[in-house]
């Protein structure tokens, strides 16, 4: 009978992110190839329906890729601001220790840095480009002189620079990124919306095709093993999108000691997995398991302060509610 036999849901992609729907996508096909080959090949219309939705998914990362080239402009400017940021400390480090004599050590870590780090002199003033290759070739001189090695630790810069290289690095990738999105944009006239859409098109005839041999086909459970596996991945798949929501919904949180806060959030979590989700400033009491306070610096100055729903405690396991507002108030 129909009903005994597993099929694959269509599900509506609509509301999946660009990225993961993309995943998706890519990942059915990748079952598809698994499953069916030359030496045993998907049949009649499941093969042109299998064929069409590659072809779809094809032209979808395209017009995605192109999509991206805004984001990755955005992302460099991050990153450059961050490297540029570590260039001004680590060099505000080393210029004002070169001007003091009392400190010979230091002076002479200074100096020694200095006359490594003028010969580029990266200048933040200047083109991402340039920037970037002043500083890959300063950093190349920088790791094969033990001198100026040995000097940024007399400084207690090392961090600066590796987070300053670190970012350094991230612009080299992103810039790369950028350039291969402009090269693909003269290729793809689709729109991204246009692509997703024929894609789900190509998607649900594809499923259609598969579960309509799953039924007529005289060894039905000769696709037992992709129909399993599409589904888990479908699942997986709307697992993350439901995780990724997280980031479209914030409960707020008001103080009169501290000021006011948000955090973000997913349906149906409690305070305990916001809390690990470690990006709330908010922790589970150790001396009262059953309550919740803040770790803001300024709450030290006002006590424990309680997390409360009209002057309730609110308890680790309650579920967050984005519909209503929290305070803190000072812990009994």
């Amino acid at each position: 009978m129909i009903e005994d036999i597993l099929l694959v849901p269509y599900i509506d992609l609509g509301n999946f992110p660009n990225d993961l729907h993309l995943q998706l996508n890519q990942t059915q096909d990748e079952q598809m190839d698994a499953e069916f080959d030359v030496d045993n090949p998907a049949p009649g219309k499941l093969a042109t329906a299998i064929a069409d939705h590659k072809a779809a998914v094809a032209t979808e990362n395209s017009a995605y890729i192109v999509s991206r080239s805004s984001e990755y402009t955005e992302q460099i400017a991050e990153q450059d601001a961050i490297r540029d940021t570590k260039i001004d400390e680590a060099t505000s480090v080393a210029n004002a220790m070169a001007k003091v004599a009392s400190l010979p050590q230091m002076q002479q870590a200074a100096q020694v840095w200095l006359r490594g780090w003028n010969v580029y002199k990266p200048n933040p003033k200047s083109a991402y480009e340039a920037e970037t290759t002043a500083i890959q070739q300063w950093y190349e001189d920088y790791q094969a002189d033990a001198d100026q090695v040995a000097a940024a630790g007399t400084l207690g810069i090392t961090q600066i620079i590796a987070d300053m290289v670190q970012a350094n690095n991230e612009v080299h990738r992103l810039i790369v990124l950028r350039e291969n999105t402009q090269g693909q944009q003269q290729n793809t006239t689709v729109s991204l919306k246009d692509a997703r859409t024929a894609t789900d098109k190509a998607y649900k005839w594809m499923i259609l095709c598969l579960n309509s041999y799953k039924v007529v086909d005289q060894d039905p459970d000769r696709f037992t093993a992709v129909t399993s596996n599409l589904i888990a991945q479908q699942e997986y798949y709307l697992g993350l999108v439901k995780d990724r929501q997280r980031t479209n919904k914030r409960v707020q949180v008001k103080s009169e000691e501290i000021g006011n806060h948000t955090y973000a959030t997913a349906r149906e979590w409690t305070w305990e997995r916001l809390i690990e989700d470690g990006k709330a400033q908010l922790a589970i009491d150790k001396d009262d398991p059953t309550r919740i306070i803040s770790t803001d610096k300024k709450a030290a100055k006002a006590g424990t302060l309680c997390l409360a729903l009209k002057g309730v405690p609110v308890k680790p396991t309650d579920e967050v509610d984005v519909d209503k507002t929290y305070e803190l108030i000072p812990a009994e």
